[in-house]
């Protein structure tokens, strides 16, 4: 099941539909920003999943996530060491941000996104250590 889920959050990395994007999310999925974003509740199920895409949107513009690793953590969950890319939308100007994030599967489907800072905040949430 293990490689499974690594498939599952690389497909998710890979779409650019949001509608694509939530056949992959467990209807009461649950997504928590980075500490100190502008935005930290957590996001609750599909249409939490749709608000912090238009949120996202709202603060920096068009965007994409890019997956530079993935590290199969465990039986449920997997860490994405990666980027958000894209241009700013009063400037136009490209920018990446860098962003980890631990995904928690449950028969086939992401239960849980939760975004940290750096590669070593995710792996230490995770409960592993470089």
């Amino acid at each position: 099941m293990s490689q499974e889920n690594v498939e599952i959050v690389r497909r998710l990395h890979e779409v650019e539909d949001v509608d694509e994007a939530l056949s992959l999310f467990d209807p009461s999925v649950v997504m928590t920003n980075v500490a100190g974003a502008p935005e930290t509740a957590p996001y609750l199920g599909h249409d939490g999943v749709r608000k912090w895409v238009e949120v996202t949107r709202d603060a920096i513009g068009a965007f994409r996530l890019e997956a530079d690793e993935i590290i199969d953590a465990d039986e449920n969950r997997v860490i994405v060491v990666g980027r958000v890319c894209g241009q700013g939308p009063s400037s136009g100007l490209p920018f990446e941000l860098q962003l980890s994030t631990v995904y928690t599967l449950r028969r086939g489907r992401i239960v849980e996104a939760r975004a940290y800072r750096t590669k070593d905040e995710a792996l230490e949430a995770a409960g592993l250590s470089e």
